[in-house]
This record gives C-alpha cells, sequence and structure tokens, in this order.
C-alpha cells in the first residue's frame, strides 16, 4: 500500500507516529510512504520508512499538496497540527482517499484494514494541522 503521512511540522510524538505506521503495516503491509519532506510529522514517518526498509517519496517545496495527492496513495494518515495539514485532508477526501486522522478519538474505531481499504473517504470532521 502507497500510504500518504501529513502533520504538523511542529509535531513531535515519535511514539504515536511509528505505533501507528505499525499497527497499519501489520494489517496492510505499507509498500511506500509519501511525505512532504517537512519537520515533523514528515520527517518522523520518514524515518520509520527507513528504519522498515520501506519506499519513500519525499516530496520537496511549496504547494505541493496537489502533487503529492496525485501519486495516488492508497490511503493517508495525518497527524495533528492545523491549515495546510487540514487543507492535504480535504484535497485527499475530494480524491476519495481513505484518510485516518489520528489525533481524533475515534481514529482507531474502523480496522486498520477498512480504515486504509479500496480508496474510500472517511466521514471524520478535519481536525487540522499545520505543514
Amino acid at each position: 500500500m502507497r500510504l500518504l503521512v501529513c502533520g504538523g511540522r511542529h509535531y513531535r510524538d515519535r511514539d504515536r507516529v511509528f505505533a501507528t505506521l505499525d499497527r497499519i503495516h501489520e494489517k496492510r503491509p505499507i509498500t511506500a510512504i509519501i511525505e512532504g519532506a517537512a519537520t515533523g510529522a514528515d520527517a518522523l514517518a520518514a524515518e520509520w520508512a527507513m528504519n522498515h526498509d520501506i519506499n519513500l517519496a519525499e516530496c520537496y517545496g511549496g504547494g505541493l499538496t496537489e502533487f503529492m495527492a496525485s501519486l495516488a496513495p492508497d490511503g493517508a494518515v495525518a497527524f495533528g497540527g492545523g491549515t495546510g495539514t487540514a487543507h492535504m485532508i480535504g484535497i485527499l477526501k475530494r480524491r476519495g482517499v481513505t484518510v485516518m486522522e489520528v489525533d481524533r478519538d475515534d481514529a482507531w474505531d474502523a480496522p486498520a484494514e477498512t480504515a486504509m481499504g479500496a480508496g474510500r473517504t472517511t466521514d471524520a470532521d478535519t481536525t487540522g494541522g499545520a505543514k
């Protein structure tokens, strides 16, 4: 599965990022991580990918949300932040990509194989996040 990861530049919860990606990978193997090459959630996802020998697509530069979404991710995980992450979530949902918003209380209500399956969107509200 190609998984897009987004979240705030100041997101520092390494344990949560790693546990989330581990849990998804266990249910549906991740073959590539797509991220925006920023500090915070992106850097933590990149670290996880390198630790697991997973392909990494780092998208450098501003205004890449549409480009990142165009890489056809099979699912996405959003960690807390602000308007940039909220914008990315909106783009992904409009494209029909499932987005797991990890910092929501109900993020784990659906099993990972369902939450990350077949490009279906969730009805979860956007919590926001910064890039």
